[in-house]
């Protein structure tokens, strides 16, 4: 059973400003989603909203001065396509070893020893810890974190767009768990969660603000270190009194081409949960497996939830520092028709998708809400059709 809970409601509960001081929850992110107007977009005809969200940062020292330097270094790796991304020799399990500059731009940002270390931590979720938390004194694994770390992890525009897509994902959670009669319990599940930091603060918010309203968590991801170390910071905070997180490695690339989900069977047997997210997964993956990736979280998702994920854009800015300089993974970037594209591919009815783009340029967060009224279908038949679909096309 549901109700309409709205930012009346939310903000006549007892010490909302105290609440957003102690929890960084940005109150009035959530009052825009509310009160949001669409406007289509002519290309699409996709629902969009185009918003302000702050990312947190604002007022750390040096921004300008990053900005500057930032857009030189996009300007220089823009006029040399010779310049090669750095190279990240691995192990035999495929964990980075080191980080080796092939251009100007990574030298600078490699130059420590220690933003070294941090390099190693790519392609794992582990990286993102300290973009979500960029005044940390460590890295998660005790590496120290210097000044200079702390300028780039406060100030590099995808540091700050990380941050921005975390609020949104976190705000899109929280109003939907507001729907929630008291005493409900509210069900996420975050497909590719990793260290799971915008579902740890949706439980952190919760746990301050409606206390006999329980929260589940489901983490699944490939990345088994980052989710141990999101459950120790969830302990660490004293989430765990009022919300309960279970983790599940998961390959999702192997297990949606073969057939097999484990997620999208357990969140089937279990009715579906509240809000479903994979912020960030689909830009890893081309059409075909994105389509399978967004299929099945919607699949996941109860009627009357909500399910998310976002895309980076592809009219995004410095997208050269983000490959060449940091020498992140390869990004599958998307338009909004693209994006539309996939939702038609999974046979998803538009009408009920909202795209946010905030001012950062950087993501586009899809909200899907399933209609109460969804029909009944099996997600794992369909899946290994799918499945088997896509392993005759490779052959």
């Amino acid at each position: 059973m549901t109700s309409t809970a709205s930012i009346e409601s939310f903000e006549a509960l007892p010490s909302i400003r105290t609440l957003e001081a102690k929890t960084q929850f940005d109150v009035d992110l959530l009052r825009s989603i509310q009160e949001a107007e669409p406007q289509i977009d002519q290309d699409s005809g996709l629902k969009v909203v185009r918003l302000e969200v702050k990312d947190g940062s604002e007022d750390y020292p040096g921004r300008r001065e990053f900005d500057q330097m930032a857009t030189q270094f996009q300007d220089l790796l823009s006029t040399h396509p010779e310049f090669e991304a750095p190279g990240r020799p691995r192990d035999e399990a495929g964990k980075t070893l080191d980080v080796i500059p092939r251009n100007p731009v990574s030298e600078a940002l490699y130059a420590e020893p220690e933003a070294v270390r941090w390099g190693t931590l790519m392609p794992d979720s582990y990286a993102l810890w300290n973009l979500y938390h960029p005044d940390e004194e460590t890295l998660p694994d005790g590496t120290h974190v210097t000044d200079r770390m702390k300028m780039v992890f406060n100030h590099l525009l995808d540091a700050r767009g990380i941050r921005i897509r975390g609020k949104l994902i976190t705000a899109l959670g929280i109003n939907q768990a507001l729907k929630k009669d008291t005493g409900d319990t509210f069900s996420w599940i975050s497909h590719g969660g990793g260290a799971f930091a915008p579902a740890m603060h949706a439980a952190e918010t919760l746990h301050d603000l409606t206390p006999d309203k329980p929260l589940h968590v489901e983490v699944y991801d490939l990345d088994e270190d980052a989710m141990k170390f999101g459950q120790e910071q969830a302990e660490k905070r004293g989430l765990t009194e009022n919300a309960a997180f279970e983790t599940h490695v998961a390959n999702f690339r192997n297990d949606f081409l073969s057939g097999r989900s484990e997620a999208v069977q357990r969140a089937v047997e279990m009715g579906g949960a509240d809000y479903v997210e994979n912020s960030g997964l689909t830009e890893y993956f081309n059409d075909r497996i994105s389509t399978m990736l967004v299929k099945n979280g919607y699949e996941s998702t109860a009627p009357g939830g909500t399910f998310v994920f976002s895309n980076m854009r592809d009219d995004r800015e410095q997208l050269d520092l983000n490959q060449r300089g940091v020498g992140w993974n390869k990004m599958f970037v998307r338009s909004l028709s693209e994006l539309r594209d996939l939702l038609d591919m999974a046979g998803i009815d538009s009408e009920t998708a909202t795209v946010y783009q905030p001012q950062d340029g950087l993501y586009s967060i899809v909200e899907i809400r399933k209609p109460v009224e969804y029909p009944e279908r099996s997600a794992i038949t369909e899946l290994g059709r799918l499945g088997n679909q896509a392993s005759a096309r490779a052959a």
